[in-house]
């Protein structure tokens, strides 16, 4: 099993590296800093297993692979994941390490071999890293001070940040940005009429800036969209 290690904390990874050449199922283990760099990597070794830092996972690094590892998640410090049913992640790891839990853990993985589209990022909340599936998102509402609030089908949240920042870490075909103040999936644009949006018996004006281009693009669909 080639493993390959992505943290940006040399202490931590170093500990996790050490205690995973103690395994015997693991042949090789690799290091990176960012996910970016996974791509070229996998261009050139078979990788069966990413261990990555939670706040640094990015789906588009792994989206365009031509197989898909299977992920573990690091936790510890202020990388925090929840384990409630539905945002949390089907592997993980948490510090301070120790080669009982490994062990455990990489036997299971291996056992069950079991691999996930990368469909989802993570949003932080309630002081833990929650994986928030995109087809979960129903709206992203701008609010006063740089904030912004996600309406899921679980729930919303009010979360720091801008509707272009997060606009960039969503998969531009399944979202767009329809006002100065709203982000929704594309396949509910047609809830658009002239220039309001509409959402749980709530009307949402749009903003002429972006009301035509929304309301045009929704227009030049193909049939059957």
């Amino acid at each position: 099993m080639q493993c390959l290690i992505i943290d940006d904390n040399p202490k931590t990874a170093k500990s996790l590296a050490e205690l995973m050449e103690a395994l015997p199922m693991v042949t090789q283990i690799f290091h990176a800093v960012q996910p970016y760099l996974v791509r070229s990597l996998m261009a050139a070794e078979k990788i069966d297993v990413v261990l990555i830092r939670v706040r640094l996972w990015d789906f588009k690094q792994f989206a365009k692979l031509e197989e898909m590892p299977m992920i573990i998640f690091l936790s510890g410090g202020k990388d925090k994941l929840t384990n409630k049913p539905g945002t949390s992640v089907q592997y993980s790891i948490r510090e301070p390490y120790n080669l009982i839990d490994l062990k455990q853990l990489m036997e299971h993985v291996n056992k069950e071999k079991r691999t996930e589209l990368p469909g989802y990022f993570f949003l932080r909340y309630d002081g833990r890293f929650h994986k928030t599936n995109f087809s979960d998102i129903e709206l992203i509402e701008r609010k006063q001070g740089n904030y912004v609030q996600f309406y899921l089908t679980h729930g919303s949240w009010l979360l720091p940040g801008t509707l272009p920042s997060w606009l960039c870490k969503l998969p531009t075909e399944q979202f767009t940005r329809v006002s100065d103040t709203l982000i929704v999936p594309i396949s509910e644009m047609q809830k658009i009429t002239g220039d309001e949006f509409e959402y749980k018996g709530r009307t949402i004006k749009l903003t002429f800036r972006f009301a035509s281009p929304a309301n045009r693009e929704m227009q030049n669909w193909p049939d059957g969209l």
